[in-house]
């Protein structure tokens, strides 16, 4: 069990980290800098071993582990986060030199600074355990979508809801303050926290938990110490995530919308302007060819778009051993302006026509069909 919530876990951060890591492919600056970095402090490491002072051996000890620490930095966001490692070589160096020369300064150190600390790892953990997308759909609902493609788990099969009953509304801080220290416990519980849903006309919040072994008694104790409201725990078994798939995580328009507004507030280029019409391409897939030229034809007939073409593109799938969703593709040119409301409009319309033709709407970018994408 703990093996594959670790598994699980490392699945989550790898989804979470920029895509922006170092490209070691080819010889440039980063992997010169990356492992000069890393050479440093492996000579500074070996060179402690040869002195005898002990501030020589910290100094070069501490020197050399955050060099270590800074290549693994550097390699994972470039230069972007190297202040931190400066900072942090610098402040260590600092703290060892007085600790050397001042040593009953450690354990009343210790003892001043161990809560604080512990508070702001703990502040720290909790805010890496953020996986939850929120959204809006009658109340305000969350959910862990990061393993919406893994799921059903093979443990982990005892959904465990967890029904507050509220005496009044809650607000955002709340909700977050609550949600980290149920991540946080149950990140120590080896428990997955999937999403909840606050109904603010029936003052109802309600926690859906995953669990392959669990303690009730442990997790009352939790709550009574967390929420001043009464609750009911109820514990089910599903193997096959329906209640997850079905009610936790939103439809699948919802989550269009959800990615669109992300489109549009992060991924849109800053030259392009918002206020005129701009060409963007949606992309629809179908298994079957008969269905992907039935859709082509009566999406030609509108007459509203630009262009559209049609793809046979059964060889590159055999070829690479792709889903065979993806045989028939469907490229559609339409213009319009980058605006929520109206995109959520034209992608649900391409989502309803691609399901009257078991086929799947795939995506859309900003972009013209040309001759050469044929």
């Amino acid at each position: 069990m703990k093996k594959t919530y670790k598994q699980i876990k490392l699945y989550q951060k790898r989804l979470k980290e920029p895509l922006n890591k170092t490209d070691f492919k080819n010889f440039n600056m980063y992997l010169v800098a990356c492992y000069s970095v890393l050479i440093l402090g492996i000579q500074l490491i070996f060179k402690a071993l040869w002195y005898r002072k002990p501030i020589f051996i910290g100094c070069y000890l501490v020197s050399g582990i955050n060099l270590i620490l800074m290549f693994f930095n550097i390699k994972n966001y470039k230069f972007d986060k190297i202040i931190y490692s400066v900072l942090g070589l610098l402040l260590s160096l600092i703290l060892t030199i007085i600790f050397i020369k001042y040593p009953i300064l450690l354990p009343i150190t210790t003892v001043v600074v161990s809560y604080p600390l512990y508070c702001f790892l703990k502040l720290r953990k909790m805010k890496k355990l953020r996986c939850l997308n929120l959204f809006e759909d009658n109340g305000f609902r969350g959910a862990n979508l990061l393993l919406k493609e893994l799921v059903p788990f093979e443990s982990f099969d005892n959904l465990i809801s967890i029904n507050i009953k509220l005496k009044e509304e809650i607000y955002g801080k709340d909700m977050e303050y609550f949600n980290d220290n149920l991540a946080y416990y149950c990140d120590q519980k080896k428990i997955l926290f999937m999403g909840f849903k606050y109904e603010q006309y029936k003052l109802s919040y309600k926690v859906y938990l995953y669990a392959d072994k669990y303690d009730l008694e442990n997790l009352e104790k939790f709550l009574k110490k967390n929420i001043n409201y009464e609750f009911e725990i109820k514990v089910v078994k599903d193997k096959k995530y329906e209640y997850y798939l079905n009610h936790i995580c939103p439809s699948d328009k919802l989550f269009m919308h959800m990615c669109n507004n992300n489109i549009i507030n992060n991924k849109i280029p800053e030259t392009v302007n918002l206020f005129e019409e701009q060409s963007i391409i949606l992309v629809l897939a179908f298994e079957n060819k008969e269905n992907a030229l039935n859709c082509f034809d009566e999406l030609k007939k509108t007459g509203d778009y630009v262009q559209i073409d049609y793809d046979d593109n059964s060889k590159h799938v055999k070829e690479n051993n792709l889903n065979k969703l993806y045989t028939n593709m469907i490229y559609v040119e339409q213009k319009t302006r980058i605006g929520l409301s109206k995109l959520n409009m034209i992608t649900d319309y391409m989502y309803d026509m691609a399901k009257k033709y078991n086929g799947s709407f795939e995506e859309w970018g900003i972009g013209e069909l040309t001759k050469e994408e044929d």
